[in-house]
């Protein structure tokens, strides 16, 4: 029994043929079918290997899903006090400013007693002729600041850019001038009015240029008085960018009680403009300027 066993099992193995990952087995009819070792002797020592399998090309890609739900707000951000403290600076600023008005004011008050006349306040008076010529300059040419007969008034507004050339035409047309201002008086009253009228800052044109490292009026007559902002007159034997700096404006910063000259090149544009008139009709002509086109290392800067 044990003889025949052998002999069925030898017959058996001699009659496979191992081909590849496959075997073969010889069967009647001369049919041969191929299958895998684990189905003919169960589990190999090779069972965990993965088969080569030949990669195909990716396909395109699909359409988006739909948009899913909303998802929930997120934490509440810390509040930005930034505008809040440049508002109140600003406004601090001003009050200052305006608190030192009137302490200046109460010191001349106290130095200079107005003369009450039963219940109405004359304080210090201006002389009849004054007077008159503040009338006229009003009357005739708008201009609510005079000295002697000179008028002067500022035109502009914020967001509006006036060139040199046209804040010049537009004084122009009513027989006056960029000013030149030149006097101590003639500050005071250009702020104080920018002072009731503007409440912000303002910068004008003004006929005064600056050639040579002097200031002298539109009509070449040098100036007898000045006040320069800080860092300015910008020079231009110190760089030769600022060769072209030869026009001026008038810079008064109400908030801080600041006026002042600066010397600037002639294609920047600024909000306003002063004008000088005679109630006289004696102003002189002015003087051309020659543009110079050196590069303004300022035009990166907003002003």
């Amino acid at each position: 029994m044990l003889k025949a066993l052998l002999c069925f099992i030898a017959t058996i193995v001699l009659s496979v043929q191992r081909c590849y990952g496959y075997t073969q087995t010889i069967v009647p009819n001369d049919f041969m079918i191929c299958r895998k070792l684990p189905d003919i002797f169960g589990s190999t020592e090779d069972d965990d290997e993965e088969e080569d399998v030949e990669v195909g090309k990716q396909g395109p890609v699909g359409v988006n899903g739909p948009t899913g739900r909303q998802g929930l707000p997120g934490p509440r951000g810390e509040p930005d006090y930034t505008e809040v403290q440049q508002i109140i600076k600003t406004q601090s600023r001003i009050l200052a400013a305006r608190l030192d008005k009137m302490e200046k004011e109460l010191e001349y008050l106290k130095a200079n007693p107005p003369t009450i006349s039963g219940s109405i306040y004359t304080g210090p008076t201006e002389s009849t002729e004054q007077l008159k010529n503040n009338r006229r300059c009003m009357s005739k040419y708008l201009a609510p600041i005079s000295i002697g007969t000179r008028c002067y008034a500022i035109h502009g507004n914020e967001g509006i850019s006036l060139t040199y050339e046209y804040a010049q035409s537009n004084c122009s047309k009513n027989g006056g001038r960029l000013a030149n201002p030149d006097s101590r008086a003639l500050y005071q009253q250009l702020y104080d009015f920018a002072d009731k009228t503007f409440h912000s800052l303002v910068r004008a044109w003004v006929g005064l240029k600056y050639e040579d490292d002097k200031l002298v009026h539109s009509d070449n007559n040098n100036s007898t008085f000045m006040k320069w902002m800080s860092y300015y007159p910008k020079k231009g034997k110190s760089y030769s960018f600022y060769a072209a700096y030869t026009y001026v404006i008038m810079y008064i910063d109400t908030s801080s009680f600041i006026i002042g000259l600066q010397n600037v090149p002639a294609r920047r544009k600024y909000s306003h403009a002063i004008c000088e008139y005679d109630l006289e009709g004696t102003l002189p002509t002015p003087t051309s300027l020659t543009s110079t086109t050196t590069e303004d290392p300022d035009d990166y800067y907003e002003y």
